[in-house]
């Protein structure tokens, strides 16, 4: 399928119980139990939500990537992520990151003994410069925001296979319309749903995605745990935004 008919005609295009041409919002808090010895999908609403499913289900369709995450805002889903690491860490990210993921890394992540190097990811050489022994990460954004300078994911991905790194991208501009960093190599990408994907100015929220099962398991129980995810209602009207985001049908 088309980028356009993936967004309109996937497994939520039709609520299932009712026929309804649009995805439920499900606003409630706790979900009924059959007993205490048989739980359900859902039991509250932080933990998982159905209308939240059908969101970040459809993204990582768009990503195509396993598993997705919806969050809060865009630095929610970012912080979230982040908190993948652990003290005495080291990422290499670009160093025209978003000026909020910036502000995160070299003001909260530093009091918990995350460090970063902030290097020209246009060269590829800077970045393999900038790798320690405690690194764990590169993280990178292109274009970026708001330079738009733009990175060779395919050699970072290369540098970080060859090293046991992840590769971290902020896809926010390019959105999975023009650019799917998983299909190049890289294990999480990261959005300002805000912006693009939503596209109505009414909505802030932000998203994770990946393709890795393991991976996938470790930041659905940071979200969890964290619980900055993304309302029902935001979630509805970022599903209502994302079937402008592609007109190829």
């Amino acid at each position: 399928m088309k980028f356009g008919t993936k967004i309109i005609h996937n497994k939520h295009s039709i609520d299932q119980h009712t026929g309804a041409l649009s995805v439920p919002i499900h606003q409630v808090s706790t979900f009924a139990q059959e007993s205490v010895d048989h739980f359900g999908k859902y039991d509250y609403a932080r933990s998982g939500n159905p209308t939240r499913d059908a969101l970040e289900e459809t993204v990582a369709l768009l990503e195509n990537g396993s598993h997705g995450f919806a969050f809060a805002s865009g630095m929610a889903a970012i912080s979230s992520v982040l908190l993948l690491f652990s003290p005495g860490d080291h990422l290499v990210v670009c160093e025209d990151v978003y000026g909020g993921a910036f502000r995160v890394l070299t003001t909260l992540f530093t009091r918990l003994g995350i460090q970063s190097t902030f290097v020209d990811a246009t060269d590829p050489a800077r970045i393999a410069e900038a790798i320690t022994p405690a690194t764990k990460a590169i993280y990178l954004e292109t274009p970026s925001n708001p330079l738009l300078k733009i990175t060779d994911l395919r050699a970072a991905v290369d540098l970080a296979k060859e090293r046991g790194l992840l590769t971290l991208v902020d896809n926010t501009f390019m959105t999975p319309y023009l650019q799917r960093p998983l299909d190049l190599g890289c294990d999480i990408v990261l959005h300002s749903g805000t912006k693009f994907l939503n596209g109505h100015s009414d909505v802030i929220c932000g998203f994770a995605v990946v393709k890795d099962e393991e991976l996938g398991k470790r930041i659905k129980f940071i979200q969890n745990a964290f619980g900055a995810v993304l309302g029902p209602q935001d979630c509805w009207l970022v599903l209502r935004g994302l079937k402008t985001a592609g007109k190829d049908g």
